[in-house]
């Protein structure tokens, strides 16, 4: 009985630990990091309106990619499109 009980607490965390892992690659896969200052606008378009700005380094989401030009988002949850060539993936 001890044993089953030992058994399923393994497996338990084993489980979690895996699940853990796998979450953690995927959520990479989508991840970027901003290689110069630069303008996320709200449309892939060099003269459509700044939403905000992003800093050298700062990591954000990948979120799609159209043309030369990908829709990321912050980590508040802002998002906007960058120069693909801003960022590094």
């Amino acid at each position: 009985m001890m044993q089953r009980i030992s058994l399923a607490i393994f497996v338990c965390l084993w489980m979690v630990f895996t699940i853990g892992i796998i979450v953690k690659v995927s959520d990479t896969k989508n991840t970027a990091v901003v290689l110069e200052n630069t303008d996320a606008r709200f449309e892939p378009i060099a003269d459509s309106t700044t939403h905000y700005r992003l800093s050298w380094g700062e990591k954000v989401k990948i979120l799609s990619a159209e043309d030369q030009w990908m829709k990321v988002k912050r980590s508040d949850g802002k998002s906007g499109w960058i120069p693909r060539e801003n960022a590094k993936w």
